[in-house]
């Protein structure tokens, strides 16, 4: 083989930050937030660890900024949490089509 990778998702192990304390809010994207890991390559053993957005309705996968972007993190989880909010209304027969 020549890379070997894995898919982690934190939300399944109720981890509330990834991949440590400051890390992604995983208790706000919930299911929506992969952990993309390189295990091993040809060139040798390699740790890389990327975070992917998961659009699940879609099937996408789309990399998430990194932590330093704070600005960019924090229109991803506003648009999550709104979204969630939206979707309890129309649960809730409070929104009418």
């Amino acid at each position: 083989m020549h890379y070997v990778f894995a898919l982690f998702d934190p939300w399944r192990f109720e981890i509330k930050e990834y991949p440590s304390s400051g890390g992604y809010k995983i208790d706000v994207m919930r299911n929506r937030f992969k952990a993309l890991l390189q295990l091993k390559s040809n060139e040798g053993e390699v740790a890389s660890r990327f975070g992917l957005q998961f659009d699940g309705l879609h099937e996408i996968f789309t990399e998430m900024p990194i932590l330093k972007d704070t600005e960019s993190l924090e229109k991803i989880y506003g648009k999550i949490l709104l979204d969630e909010k939206l979707k309890r209304e129309i649960r809730n027969g409070e929104i009418a089509w």
